[in-house]
């Protein structure tokens, strides 16, 4: 569901709003572990999730007047389908999670199969559909299989790194240009995940194995 989500909002929004509104997957996925698991993040990164929460509002509120809500929230959508899957990975090791990942896969695709029009693309067009289907593959392979060696808040921070270069790159290629609620959104983003990622960084806060049960209250 995540991937469908995923390419849906790539049309509908800017890339931009995407990738910005998936930074705050870490943050996603820390609230989702808690729910979930019982696993408490420190007040540092509960304070960044607050932030981080703010940035994703200000760019999903700035889409409302551009036509671009839809997508946002479907990039919404993907970014807690997403944290929910890198807590179920990271809490479930002993499971084949690389099959998992494969069956999704194909779940997701005939799904949308009744919809789709596969045979319609030709030329240069079925060959950028290739290399999208294979770099997005193997980023989803490496996902699953990097998730069950760290934290599944640690995974998903490591996977922000992609924001500074999509948006720059999408800027480059095709003269998108984000909007000023997406830009002030992405730095609040930005800021709350370096904020974080710093902590981390320095060794404070070590993370809480996932077979640890949370205190009985």
């Amino acid at each position: 569901m995540a991937t469908i989500c995923y390419v849906n909002a790539m049309q509908r929004t800017t890339i931009a709003d995407v990738t910005l509104i998936w930074a705050a997957a870490p943050f996603g996925t820390a609230a989702i572990g808690w729910l979930w698991t019982g696993r408490r993040e420190s007040r540092r990164t509960l304070a960044a999730s607050g932030v981080a929460a703010l940035g994703v509002a200000l760019i999903v509120g700035g889409a409302a007047g551009s036509g671009h809500l839809p997508g946002n929230l479907l990039a919404l959508a993907m970014t807690v389908l997403m944290g929910a899957m890198m807590v179920l990975v990271r809490n479930r090791p002993a499971q084949p999670m690389l099959a998992a990942a494969c069956l999704s896969a194909f779940a997701s695709a005939a799904l949308v199969f009744p919809l789709a029009a596969p045979l319609s693309p030709a030329g240069m067009a079925f060959a950028w559909l290739l290399l999208f289907g294979g770099q997005f593959g193997v980023g989803l392979l490496l996902l699953t299989l990097g998730t069950r060696l760290v934290p599944a808040t640690r995974a998903a921070l490591i996977g922000s790194l992609e924001l500074p270069l999509a948006p720059l790159a999408v800027w480059i290629a095709f003269a998108e240009v984000p909007s000023w609620p997406s830009a002030l959104g992405g730095t609040v983003i930005l800021a709350a995940v370096l904020a974080d990622t710093l902590r981390l960084g320095g060794g404070a806060g070590a993370a809480i194995p996932p077979s640890t049960p949370a205190p009985a209250r």
